[in-house]
């Protein structure tokens, strides 16, 4: 993994994570997930962490959204009794 670099001093991310190869995106998850590097600015480990921390974002608020749609269904059939879930034999 390199370092690139535009004409104007830019990285443009799409570019460097286009690049990674399965292998690379492996070892850049496992060294966002146990903090084994911290990535240079601009360089394409900063890119691949920087994609992974807004998969992780929206990550949490999936789950989040989740868990309040739950709640809501939750409060809304509070009281009433739990569906028999027992299968019968044929």
């Amino acid at each position: 993994m390199t370092e690139a670099r535009d004409s104007v001093g830019t990285t443009p991310a799409a570019d460097l994570l286009a690049e990674l190869t399965h292998d690379d995106w492996a070892d850049l998850q496992f060294a966002y997930n146990y903090g084994t590097i911290e990535p240079a600015r601009g360089s394409v480990e900063d890119a691949a962490f920087r994609h992974f921390d807004a998969y992780a974002r929206a990550e949490a608020e999936r789950v989040e959204a989740a868990g309040e749609v739950d709640e809501a269904w939750a409060a809304a059939h509070a009281g009433e009794p739990e569906p028999d879930l027992e299968i019968e034999p044929f």
